[in-house]
């Protein structure tokens, strides 16, 4: 588990059709292949910055106390399967730059089952951040909460021995923040309902692979409706899922149609491909094109476990389509790893044409362990934004170092000195700062990860 002091930020990047597409119910002998773990870490950081609101000018010094719960739980029943992460941290600005509040992501999920292999109910909860202006430096004050809640039941009726039909429902609820942005068009609210109905017939080819034909559709509700209109969307797709010894591949191609302030509809189509190149070498390659909105840009960037490569979802009620394509690259020994991650994605709005971007991210994490009690850290990320409508672009640097020593089996005492610097069309928002803190965390329920 990769230990830190809370960014202000959630990191999101594909943003695909996420709870939109249905899933194939796992069988009793699946859920029993996966193993059980239970991670839990708290923390508590103390952290000096020298320019607190990110301004090019007049920069204001403060420190940052915070307190912190760090989890990552999985647990895989005869009946009830669930998981949870999240990272979250209390945090307090001492010389009251910003309120204290809680920032952070959590994405929690518990399948039950209700009759063997035949019907579940699903319920998931997501929790994070978007963002109400994406053309100023991200702050507290420039963020919003989202939480998304969504349950439903999940049918499988067996066709022979190798093919099953699946009917599933869900219901979705968007609970935001109600803060104005300044900015023409953006919205904090998303609060609002979502009704998803599918339907999909699944034939197993092998114990590790399987092909699909799915359909659904979805109706999207505002809690305001005088201002955001609702919409549908629709979706067809064929889905390939292969899981071999070196190879892993999931794949959906089909048609999405959305039925929104005007009628549109275009390829749906979604590749992860992951290749161990070696016992320490892992090659990973992702695309994506469909259409997305903030709740589910939330979900599905979460679902990535990589909040460190992404992008801050926009405070839009608008959906827009999304293209995106990566490339990662993992190596890892018994005392060293490293990581690296190139993306590149375009989101097109319907409406809201001001908020059209493309998005290139470079990102690096490396670890080495030391000493059996002392490892060193350092990760760097950089992200190039382009607004072609309104000819706006940033570029921003975040690098970190860090050093951590393990002085007892549950209990970490961490350094760490981060360099964040933005630069961009309009010099009012640009910014640099320096951040140094420190750290200790706690795992009360195992012995440090190694």
């Amino acid at each position: 588990m990769r230990t830190g002091i809370v960014r202000a930020s959630v990191g999101l990047l594909l943003c695909g059709c996420g709870a939109a597409l249905a899933q194939q119910v796992p069988t009793s002998e699946e859920r029993s292949s996966q193993g059980d773990r239970t991670q839990l870490q708290f923390s508590v950081a103390d952290t000096y910055t020298d320019n607190a609101r990110r301004t090019p000018v007049n920069e204001v010094d403060d420190q940052i106390v915070s307190l912190g719960v760090n989890l990552d739980i999985n647990h895989d029943g005869r009946l009830v399967d669930y998981r949870a992460a999240g990272d979250l941290a209390w945090q307090d600005y001492t010389d009251n730059s910003y309120a204290s509040q809680v920032l952070g992501h959590f994405d929690g999920q518990l399948d039950a089952t209700l009759i063997q292999d035949r019907l579940t109910w699903d319920v998931k909860e997501t929790f994070g951040q978007v963002t109400a202006n994406p053309l100023v430096p991200q702050t507290p004050d420039t963020l919003s909460n989202l939480n998304y809640f969504s349950t439903g039941p999940r049918f499988s009726l067996p066709i022979g021995t190798q093919t099953a039909f699946q009917l599933a429902g869900d219901y979705s609820r968007t609970d935001s923040g109600n803060e104005e942005s300044g900015l023409a068009g953006s919205t904090a609210d998303l609060s609002g309902e979502r009704y998803l109905g599918s339907v999909a017939l699944i034939r197993r080819l092998s114990p590790r692979s399987s092909i699909s034909l799915q359909g659904d559709t979805e109706h999207f509700e505002y809690d305001d409706e005088s201002i955001v209109p609702s919409y549908d969307q629709r979706h067809a797709f064929v889905r390939f899922e292969a899981r071999g010894a070196r190879n892993t591949i999931n794949t959906d191609l089909g048609w999405v149609e959305l039925d929104s302030v005007r009628k549109t509809s275009g390829l749906l189509a979604r590749i992860e491909v992951q290749r161990r190149l070696t016992p320490a070498q892992t090659l990973s390659l992702r695309a994506d094109q469909s259409y997305s909105g903030a709740g589910d840009a939330l979900r599905s960037g979460l679902d990535l476990n990589n909040p460190v490569i992404a992008s801050t979802p926009i405070s839009t009620t608008d959906p827009y389509k999304d293209r995106s394509v990566g490339l990662g690259w993992r190596y890892a020994i018994s005392r060293t790893e490293l990581t690296v991650d190139l993306s590149r994605s375009k989101e097109q709005y319907q409406t809201q044409t001001q908020f059209d971007r493309t998005r290139k991210s470079i990102s690096a994490y490396a670890t080495r362990r030391l000493t059996p009690r002392l490892d060193l850290r350092m990760d760097a990320l950089y992200t190039r934004e382009d607004y072609p409508v309104t000819g706006y672009d940033d570029k921003e640097l975040d690098a970190s170092l860090g050093l951590n020593w393990h002085f007892g089996r549950h209990v970490t005492a961490g350094l760490r000195y981060s360099r964040l610097k933005r630069t961009s069309s309009d010099p009012t928002t640009e910014y640099a700062e320096n951040r140094i803190g420190l750290a200790f965390f706690v795992s009360p329920l195992r012995p440090q990860s190694q």
